[in-house]
């Protein structure tokens, strides 16, 4: 959607058709180890069963990586 938005607003289209789904309510982002209700197909493959670090975590090590603090 966002790409379709951005392709609007910088004049490339005129418009544009998007979607989506959001899956953040079938599971509690805090608890990253509660994988109840996740498809099997996850777990059968091995880079999507390695990234299922909440993005709150996720932002913090790539800042930790860069050299990025909150001020910046």
């Amino acid at each position: 959607m966002a790409t379709v938005a951005n392709a609007i607003a910088s004049g490339e289209i005129k418009m544009g058709i998007a979607g989506g789904v959001e899956t953040m309510t079938n599971g509690d982002m805090r608890d990253m180890q509660n994988t109840k209700g996740m498809a099997k197909s996850v777990f059968e493959n091995d880079n999507a069963a390695a990234c299922l670090i909440s993005m709150g975590i996720t932002s913090e090590n790539v800042a930790k990586k860069y050299g990025v603090d909150r001020a910046m």
